[in-house]
């Protein structure tokens, strides 16, 4: 059996798009300083071959369009080779009195997976190991296959989801001025846009949170970029939302996220942010629409859900006004939130 992999399992909307989020792969890898020989497509999977496994399959699945991201050793597509194959790793990852249950996915070609799981479960058991049921097992031991390769999994990571980043034409601008704009901001990057994010901060203690969510969204999309930063100049949710929104209309790009959710602000409020978007030369994008999956995205950026999100803003006055902006170029990796910060200066994090 040859070395171990990281094998990229597109999400259903990256499907049509692998060289995309190969390239991406790729990218985020180099972003990150690791080292790999290759990223390439082997039937409908990406493999990469890269020095350290475990960081690349990490940063692999931080990427949209990834549906799981998983640590493998490749073997031959045929029964007996799936088979030696799922009982070689099973060997070497079951733990005494373990219960396994063998999984066979993809194309298989003369066989069928069960018959694979059969005989991949009667040799772990003929070597002592003790096979479960799929309502009672400890471990999963998976292999997919596909045409004449098979990639078992040793250890597995489920992806983003999504589409890949660079799947729609043209950027989409974001300013994130509170949690809600941030998972609007998320979705964009989800829907396959790049995205161009603006930080619009009111008081200086709230910065590094809101920094906190655009890094955290950076990180998903390859390989960093350039955050700018505007301090707000008036308070209040409307207030704030009209000022954010400003600030997107005017970033130059084709797209412009909405940075609140419409159906908490009056619909005249709402209509007019859409009309001073399209008059900057930007198309309006509801991320959230009805904010059903604002749960899930708040969760994957450790936001705390809030009920607040929903209720209804007061007034419908759009008003607000953002300071000139300063741009920092944002490196992916561990301490990117601490760079942004010095790079603003060491007391953006304690005025206001």
């Amino acid at each position: 059996m040859e070395p171990s992999y990281v094998a990229v399992v597109p999400a259903p909307l990256a499907r049509g798009r692998i060289p995309l989020l190969a390239r991406n792969v790729g990218r985020a890898l180099r972003a990150r300083g690791l080292r790999f020989g290759s990223v390439r497509r082997e039937g409908g999977v990406i493999l990469v071959d890269a020095d350290d496994p475990v960081l690349a399959s990490s940063a692999a699945a931080m990427l949209f369009g990834t549906e799981e991201v998983s640590i493998v050793r490749r073997t031959g597509g045929s029964l007996e080779e799936v088979a030696a194959g799922i009982a070689e790793v099973g060997g070497r990852l079951l733990l005494k009195d373990e219960r396994f249950l063998a999984r066979v996915e993809g194309a298989t070609s003369g066989f069928l997976p069960a018959d694979a799981e059969a005989a991949a479960t009667s040799r772990l058991v003929g070597g002592g190991a003790r096979a479960g049921t799929p309502r009672a097992h400890d471990r999963v031991l998976r292999a997919r296959v596909e045409g004449a390769r098979a990639y078992v999994s040793i250890f597995t990571d489920p992806g983003l989801g999504g589409a890949p980043s660079g799947s729609r034409s043209g950027a989409c601008a974001c300013a994130i001025h509170d949690d809600v704009s941030a998972i609007s901001c998320y979705e964009a990057a989800r829907q396959g846009y790049e995205v161009a994010i603006s930080v619009c901060y009111l008081r200086g203690r709230e910065l590094a949170r809101l920094a906190r969510h655009a890094c955290r969204i950076m990180q998903r999309t390859a390989d960093g970029g350039v955050i700018t930063f505007h301090r707000i100049q008036s308070s209040g949710r409307p207030a704030r939302a009209g000022a954010a929104a400003r600030v997107a209309a005017r970033a130059g790009q084709k797209y412009a996220a909405l940075p609140f959710l419409p159906g908490a602000f009056p619909d005249e409020f709402s209509d007019g942010v859409r009309k001073e978007m399209l008059e900057g030369g930007a198309t309006p994008l509801d991320t959230l629409g009805s904010g059903d999956a604002m749960p899930r995205a708040a969760r994957e950026l450790g936001i705390k859900e809030s009920a607040s999100w929903w209720a209804r803003a007061r007034g419908g006055a759009r008003g607000g006004a953002a300071g000139p902006g300063r741009a920092v170029r944002v490196r992916v990796g561990p301490n990117m939130l601490h760079e942004v910060l010095d790079s603003l200066g060491g007391g953006a994090r304690r005025r206001g």
